[in-house]
């Protein structure tokens, strides 16, 4: 798409972002929030995996602004009983740029750590749906329905929290065991019994050596994740990264 440059705008250079996190293509200089890149793109940033590249949060920044409720500060406008986000408060024209400095009493700083315990359930989420995905690719055989992927999506929010229950109850490794059997079942149910038989013996196998040293360098929450990209998806799918965080998780 090619957008053309006004007077007020000038063509991006490399490296300059989006609000949405896209490569910029035109730049919108000054003005209340300073310069700011447009790709040309009006669907508000729809990533494959739902994270604000400045930030960490979802793009909708549910977390950054319930994390604002909690310190009893005001939250973004409310349309239809959706939150309007708008640009991340973290955004900044180069990911190498300095941190914007928030004005007192304006919103805090997100801080992806301190919610990682809370956005836990929805990577393992994220992980679960990823193995079938790639699974049924390996198998060359034909992505599934927007019916079947419904179906199994639900299944899986549901498991990712119960494997998070498992851990604060019974430990990492009784966790991990239980999010290699969702993953069992749920390749099974897709009859590729083989592949299903191959990831249950990952649950029954030491798997923690499996890990080498990630293990004792991932907080325990993640560690069910850790298992399962390392020791499921990647041999499903080597091209994927070994990194269950992005650098803006970290």
């Amino acid at each position: 798409m090619r957008v053309s440059a006004e007077p007020s705008q000038r063509p991006a250079q490399a490296g300059e972002l989006c609000t949405c996190g896209r490569l910029a293509v035109l730049v919108f200089e000054g003005g209340r929030f300073g310069d700011t890149g447009y790709c040309g793109r009006s669907d508000g940033g729809d990533r494959p995996d739902g994270v604000c590249v400045f930030c960490g949060d979802e793009v909708d920044h549910a977390h950054y602004w319930a994390a604002e409720a909690r310190a009893g500060r005001d939250g973004p406008v409310v349309e239809d009983g959706e939150a309007q986000s708008g640009r991340c408060p973290l955004y900044r024209l180069r990911l190498a740029d300095p941190l914007p400095i928030l004005a007192p009493g304006s919103v805090r700083r997100y801080d992806p750590a301190a919610d990682r315990l809370a956005r836990a359930p929805r990577r393992l989420h994220v992980e679960l749906n990823a193995i079938v995905d790639d699974a049924l690719r390996a198998a060359g055989r034909p992505q599934l329905t927007a019916e079947q992927f419904d179906r199994l999506d639900v299944g899986h929010e549901i498991a990712a929290e119960q494997v998070l229950e498992e851990l604060a109850a019974h430990g990492d490794r009784a966790a991990v065991v239980l999010a290699v059997n969702v993953v069992t079942e749920s390749v099974d149910e897709l009859e590729l019994e083989e592949l299903a038989d191959t990831i249950w013996q990952v649950g029954e196998s030491d798997f923690v050596a499996g890990v080498a040293d990630h293990w004792e360098q991932t907080d325990p929450v993640d560690r069910p994740l850790l298992v399962l990209r390392h020791l499921v998806r990647r041999r499903i799918n080597p091209e994927v990264p070994a990194a269950i965080h992005r650098t803006w998780w970290a």
